[in-house]
């Protein structure tokens, strides 16, 4: 089968590595749009013949193109603007969850390309295997020329480093579970490995209006809880590689006990089994009964003191600047208004009328969309104010 330019191109491209200052360069035009490499210079400091070879890194992986010439009332040439290229690079991204896998493709602007692949393990198909398993022969598959990075979330705490899943509820396990199956499956592709929830931020941040300032990101499902503390633009990332698992508080409460081993963890509260704990007269899911509390009301209720408890533990502890609830639920103006009307109480008085609480019902689990745009952020999701901050010190 004869080879087009384009795969050629392609190719090569996978070989290009990009420095820090490619991937200043790379965030500052997603952010800006098209800008002509004199500005890139002027905005960031960096001289204007590495600022020259920087870009034309860029476009030989493939990820900038040169623009349209704008036409300028001052003599002499037209600025030519460089502009993310659409078109030839694509992102994958990998969801491990609970017995299931899901592969996305985006565009490097975050569009979706085609539908998400879902995968279950022990299914009616012939995907049968163990989780890592499946995971490596679904990247396999899905992996073509114009494939620039690959992103791969889970739950839990990961080991980028030794390739290996520490912790998480997508595998439970006494020891390490090594994922190095995905990483030989993805061959010479980049591969960027972290916890779901950061991968959430990110997300969050590249399409947020307003990034700037501290952002605890908490993600909250059906018997599921996490969240991701952004400082400067990025995940804060501790010992080790894991979201801040807000959803391991513990409190004095009867719960299930948690894929963790403890009892009384804040993401076992909130769920639909625990609102028969407390007394729900009917058999309906937390979502069913968030949309029409009726005779659950009061189970509802206890349910919801707890979050806000834990919110509120939280936001003192952390004092972000904006506190994001990102949550299918939260399109229920009963959770809404709990935590808009509880969570003040809860907070100390010289924070409250400091933290911005917004909604955003984006689902945070299962989401191989998420794990795309993780790798979308390595490359584009460096944060404006550090590139502009930082950029004046570049080399000259």
């Amino acid at each position: 089968m004869a080879r087009t330019p384009t795969s050629r191109a392609n190719r090569r491209a996978k070989t290009v590595t990009l420095g820090k200052r490619e991937r200043q360069f790379a965030a500052l035009l997603w952010r800006r749009g098209g800008l002509a490499r004199s500005e890139i210079h002027q905005i960031t400091g960096v001289h204007p013949t590495l600022t020259g070879q920087s870009v034309a890194l860029l476009i030989r992986a493939g990820l900038v193109r040169n623009g349209k010439p704008a036409s300028s009332a001052e003599r002499g040439r037209p600025q030519t603007p460089v502009v993310i290229d659409p078109d030839r690079r694509k992102f994958l991204g990998i969801s491990l969850s609970p017995g299931e896998v899901r592969v996305a493709r985006l565009d490097p602007m975050g569009r979706p390309l085609g539908e998400e692949i879902v995968r279950r393990v022990g299914g009616q198909s012939r995907e049968n295997g163990d989780l890592v398993t499946l995971a490596a022969r679904s990247l396999k598959q899905a992996i073509d020329p114009a494939i620039f990075s690959i992103g791969i979330t889970v739950t839990g705490v990961v080991d980028p480093a030794g390739q290996a899943l520490l912790f998480s509820s997508a595998l439970p396990s006494a020891s390490p579970v090594s994922l190095k199956p995905i990483y030989q499956a993805a061959g010479d592709i980049p591969v960027i490995l972290d916890n779901d929830l950061h991968a959430l931020s990110m997300r969050w941040l590249m399409t947020s209006e307003s990034p700037e300032g501290e952002v605890m990101l908490v993600g909250i499902d059906d018997g599921r809880l996490g969240a991701s503390v952004l400082i400067d633009g990025r995940p804060q990332r501790g010992s080790v590689t894991a979201g801040n698992e807000l959803g391991h508080t513990r409190l004095a409460v009867e719960t299930d006990r948690c894929y963790c081993g403890q009892v009384g963890c804040l993401e076992r509260i909130v769920s639909s089994r625990q609102l028969k704990h407390f007394g729900a007269k009917t058999e309906r899911s937390l979502d069913e009964v968030l949309a029409d509390p009726g005779p659950d009301r009061q189970a509802l209720l206890r349910l919801l003191d707890l979050l806000v408890t834990g919110l509120g533990n939280a936001v003192n502890f952390m004092r972000p600047a904006r506190l994001v609830i990102a949550s299918p639920l939260g399109r229920h103006t009963i959770l809404q208004q709990y935590i808009q009307d509880e969570l003040p109480d809860r907070v100390l008085p010289g924070i409250r009328s400091r933290v911005r609480v917004s909604f955003w019902e984006q689902p945070y689990v299962q989401s191989a969309e998420n794990a795309a745009w993780l790798a979308i952020s390595d490359v584009f999701g460096e944060s404006p104010a550090v590139v502009e901050r930082e950029g004046a010190g570049a080399s000259r």
